[in-house]
């Protein structure tokens, strides 16, 4: 970045990005998205597919709000399609209630 990044920054309450003639020398070029693949010049650092960076592993004493107790992830693994649909939908209803006791309450 040269200089007049910086004025230009400022100016835009910090919240302004480089445009080309701010730029005065590329370092690197980088290619790829967090859940695929990472690229620096070309170069993979990181596949999503081939590498791992750490194992996942079942908790032998899960907390009672972990996600894989939802009614609606149950009905679906069994095959009752309508009835995880319903209970998917009564979930998000509940949800977007608590949101809104929420919201009010900032006030």
């Amino acid at each position: 970045m040269n200089s007049s990044f910086y004025d230009y920054f400022k100016k835009n309450d910090m919240k302004a990005y480089p445009n080309k003639e701010h730029i005065t020398e590329t370092l690197s070029m980088f290619e790829g998205v967090w859940s695929d693949c990472i690229k620096f010049d070309g170069k993979a650092y990181f596949n999503f597919y081939t590498e791992h960076p750490c194992a996942l592993e079942d908790y032998p004493e899960p907390l009672e709000s972990d996600s894989r107790y939802r009614i609606d992830l149950q009905k679906f693994i069994e095959g009752n399609m309508n009835t995880a649909q319903e209970e998917k939908e009564r979930m998000e209803e509940r949800q977007r209630a608590d949101a809104k006791l929420r919201e009010k309450r900032k006030r």
